[in-house]
């Protein structure tokens, strides 16, 4: 009752310390929500890009692929499976030409891996024959090519064959939309020299995050190279993870710097109130009464800035996602600011903040408890 007083008495100083949390919190849940938002988008991008696990032969072909898939196909955790080849050619249609990445696949057994049928942005998602051509709607508009439009694939070994473009693509990861090209898989094994054989088998999985134990299993049943994502993109995900922890550490000052200030509000209280101070203390109250009144108000002012803080950084993110603010394509795996919000950083910053509002009470708490009631009678008359 005493620190909801002491809090009611001086609205403006206590708004301020509130204010301090609110914007800590916001600005620390916001940030931690949108850097996951880049981190689904990248883990979305590799996932539909290249598959859960990948698995590739020593010798750089795989010719009894045919065997191996069905016998991968029995396996229950196994979703989906794609044979492919995957070279590098150049492309020329007049006067402009771009080194591209050439993927060989049977478009049925590839929409199971990336969905690629949902993300036609024209022409169709079919081949009549084997010298027709999918490719990113990024890499079309560089070369000036449309639906119905023929260019020249220039192979490692000199030769040439001419292609026609079926249609266009677009995965929303600007690396794979201007620089991937898909054929059929039979014009790959010709264009590469493969015969029969192929280079690559992508394999999709139930749970992704169990990527790293099917590829073993499936390293040791097949005697194939077995990658998961999870192994070829390590890297990056560990400077993904790296980021947000420097991130979050960083922002947590700002909640410091609002302890500071609660610390600052609540010392002048004391010296404002040092005289009701002594006489609580000398009318029997213990030292731990006092004690909790300033750890109260501080717990107090924590709470309403979490609060506060949440509802706002849950607003700002709603406006995020309905008014989508726009980023560079070509820099990024998104096209625009991604949000998203997890129940753990929303549990982690609460309690953050919480007790740094707390803590930031003992201080003014300790300064209170020492009062002498004889000299705060006697002196503040």
């Amino acid at each position: 009752m005493l620190a909801v007083k002491g809090i009611l008495a001086r609205p403006r100083q206590y708004l301020l310390c509130i204010t301090g949390v609110f914007l800590g919190v916001l600005s620390l849940t916001l940030i931690l929500s949108v850097s996951n938002g880049f981190e689904r988008g990248l883990v979305n991008s590799i996932l539909e890009t290249s598959g859960h696990i990948t698995l590739s032969s020593p010798r750089h072909i795989i010719p009894q692929w045919k065997q191996i898939t069905e016998d991968l196909k029995k396996k229950t955790e196994i979703t989906a499976l794609c044979p492919s080849i995957i070279g590098q050619a150049i492309v020329e249609h007049g006067k402009a030409f771009s080194g591209v990445n050439i993927k060989g696949v049977s478009l049925k057994e590839e929409d199971g891996i990336s969905r690629m049928a949902s993300k036609m942005t024209s022409g169709i998602f079919d081949f009549y024959s084997s010298n027709e051509a999918l490719m990113g709607s990024n890499l079309a508009g560089q070369l000036g090519l449309s639906v119905g439009d023929s260019f020249k694939l220039l192979c490692p070994d000199g030769d040439s064959y001419e292609m026609y473009l079926q249609g266009t693509f677009e995965m929303g990861v600007s690396h794979y939309d201007v620089q991937t090209i898909i054929i059929p898989l039979r014009m790959a094994q010709r264009f590469f020299g493969f015969g029969q054989g192929i280079s690559h088998i992508f394999v999709t999985i139930k749970d992704p995050l169990k990527a790293e134990s099917v590829a073993k299993g499936l390293y040791d049943d097949s005697g194939l190279n077995s990658v998961s994502w999870l192994t070829s993109n390590k890297v990056l995900l560990s400077a993904l993870s790296m980021e947000k922890r420097v991130m979050f550490l960083v922002l947590l000052l700002s909640l410091v710097v609002a302890g500071f200030g609660i610390s600052n509000v609540l010392t002048m209280v004391v010296y404002e109130r040092y005289r009701d101070i002594g006489i609580m203390r000398a009318i029997g109250i213990s030292r731990g009464h006092i004690m909790l009144i300033f750890l109260y108000q501080g717990f107090f002012v924590g709470v309403a800035g979490v609060i506060l803080g949440f509802l706002g950084a849950y607003v700002v993110g709603l406006g995020l996602d309905i008014w989508a603010v726009p980023i560079p394509g070509n820099i990024y795996y998104v096209d625009k600011i991604p949000v998203d919000f997890k129940i753990s950083d929303f549990v982690a910053v609460g309690v953050i903040a919480t007790f740094v509002a707390t803590f930031a009470g003992l201080f003014p708490a300790r300064k209170a408890v020492s009062v002498r009631p004889w000299e705060a009678i006697r002196y503040y008359q």
